[in-house]
């Protein structure tokens, strides 16, 4: 997905279809995180593409992506973040450097958070608290699953910030408690971070898809039923004024590449400028290190 993102913050959908474009995409990111597949295998796996339709718009890709393709995702923060919370619950968490209370202390305190409604501080058991962590975690995984990714939020915030967001709506008050057990309330940069975790969860929570995260199924299925029915209308409309020029990058690719083909053959013309500078680059070296030494006989 950010991939896709990336592409289309230097090309427009007019250019370059997205339905060309993200099973390439998709092609390429599977390589990146180390899933092989042949192109003949993935193609066959999708409706009417053939590996030539997979391959052509690649190079496209990674030259938009700037040849860089690692993206940190900030999953791998949020389930340390879980774990944390979890050995705080089982008492058996070790305080950093700066916090002078013990771990049971730290425990005592957690269990005695108020509800994610507000409501009043009450005493909570450690199953009921690991129930309310196992909901937080699922919440917050799934905003990053969807909301996130649909957002700028991976261009405009670090992968520990957009965690900590999507984690702040999914529970406030614990999310308060974790950040003191790293930073405390009276360090100077305290409010500098609450306050740019807090301004990327107004941006998640005010993306349209951060409602589905918690309504009824029934209304989801209403409302994905007129998304289709937009986006349907959209990609008709979008035919007509994209550039035609760009629409076959199959044929486009192959017209770019140094060794273009037609008909299984090389061109007459390539193949005899290539015979030419082949010879050329012969000469040349003869010219500067000398003629081949014969073999004694």
């Amino acid at each position: 997905m950010q991939f896709l993102r990336r592409f289309y913050l230097y090309n427009s959908p007019m250019t370059y279809d997205a339905q060309t474009i993200s099973p390439a995409i998709m092609f390429l990111a599977s390589k990146t995180e180390g899933w092989g597949i042949s192109g003949e295998d993935y193609a066959a796996k999708l409706p009417k593409k053939t590996r030539e339709q997979i391959l052509a718009p690649e190079y496209l890709i990674v030259q938009a992506l700037r040849f860089n393709f690692d993206v940190r995702h900030p999953f791998r923060g949020l389930r340390g973040a879980h774990l944390e919370l979890g050995e705080i619950v089982k008492g058996n968490y070790t305080p950093l450097p700066h916090d002078t209370r013990s771990a049971t202390a730290i425990q005592s305190e957690m269990l005695r958070l108020p509800r994610r409604s507000g409501a009043a501080a009450e005493n909570f058991t450690e199953d009921e608290f690991r129930k309310r962590l196992e909901y937080d975690y699922r919440f917050a995984s799934n905003v990053l699953k969807t909301t996130a990714q649909l957002t700028d939020a991976y261009f405009l915030y670090t992968p520990s910030q957009i965690m900590l967001a999507t984690h702040l709506l999914a529970d406030e008050p614990v999310t308060l408690f974790y950040l003191d057990t790293k930073v405390p309330a009276t360090h100077p940069t305290y409010q500098k971070i609450l306050s740019t975790v807090q301004s990327c969860a107004q941006l998640l929570s005010s993306h349209r898809s951060f409602t589905s995260v918690s309504t009824a199924a029934e209304d989801k299925e209403i409302r994905d039923k007129k998304e289709k029915a937009e986006i349907s209308a959209l990609m008709r409309k979008l035919k007509l004024c994209r550039d035609p020029d760009k629409m076959d990058l199959v044929k486009l690719n192959q017209a770019q590449k140094r060794d273009a083909v037609r008909d299984g053959e090389l061109e007459e013309s390539k193949a005899k400028r290539r015979k030419l500078e082949r010879e050329k680059a012969e000469k040349e070296a003869d010219a500067f290190w000398g003629p081949e030494l014969s073999k004694p006989s």
